[in-house]
């Protein structure tokens, strides 16, 4: 290999090595999803203390961020938000509390039964 050929091996080379960090440790993601050639992104992991914007809430939901608009307008469901200044935010454990009070064993349970 010519001198230049290595200089440029050497730079993507260090490239790669920076990007792959910033995906593992800044946006948990794994390097299982760079191994498999698969497009989709893996799930992120949070924290209970995490707090999540509009979007990613839904995601951990599997709702529309639309429901969730519309859920706090009409105060429908008790899901509890934080507005920080003009931004809506959603703490992770509360998503999963949410989550956990409407588990249900069969369809005629009512609310109350619930768990």
């Amino acid at each position: 290999m010519s001198k230049t050929n290595t200089s440029k091996s050497q730079k993507l080379e260090k490239a790669y090595l920076t990007l792959t960090e910033l995906l593992v440790r800044r946006c948990g993601m794994s390097l299982s999803i760079l191994a498999s050639g698969k497009s989709s992104a893996p799930s992120p992991s949070y924290q209970a203390t995490d707090l999540l914007n509009c979007t990613q809430a839904a995601e951990v939901l599997g709702l529309s961020v639309k429901t969730l608009a519309n859920w706090r307008v009409s105060g429908q469901h008790e899901l509890p938000y934080r507005r920080i200044g003009g931004a809506i935010r959603y703490q992770y454990a509360d998503l999963q509390a949410f989550a956990d009070s409407h588990k249900r064993l069969n369809t005629s349970q009512s609310k109350g039964e619930a768990k």
